[in-house]
């Protein structure tokens, strides 16, 4: 089996806009997705890429999270996405 790698380099115009997921591993973040998985991707004025994360639960309930991605130094294809405050 192959590792995953990501691209040389991210263009982030035709990365932004509205993902729908298809399918994923299990991860704790995702415990109470059921359906309508999404990320949204954005640039923004300062340059950054802003990110919301939604799905739906069993019940409906929509849940979402906003967070913010830059590129990784040395790495022009990957990002490091933090959804924390940004004044921690």
């Amino acid at each position: 089996q192959q590792p995953v790698r990501a691209v040389p380099q991210l263009d982030i115009s035709r990365y932004a806009g509205q993902w729908h997921e298809i399918a994923h591993l299990p991860v704790s973040f995702q415990k109470k997705c059921r359906s309508d998985i999404t990320a949204s991707y954005t640039l923004r004025d300062d340059g950054l890429i802003g990110v919301r994360n939604g799905c739906r639960s069993a019940d409906g309930e929509l849940t979402q999270a906003e967070g913010v991605a830059r590129p990784v130094e040395g790495r022009p294809g990957q990002l490091q996405v933090r959804f924390a405050p940004e004044w921690l």
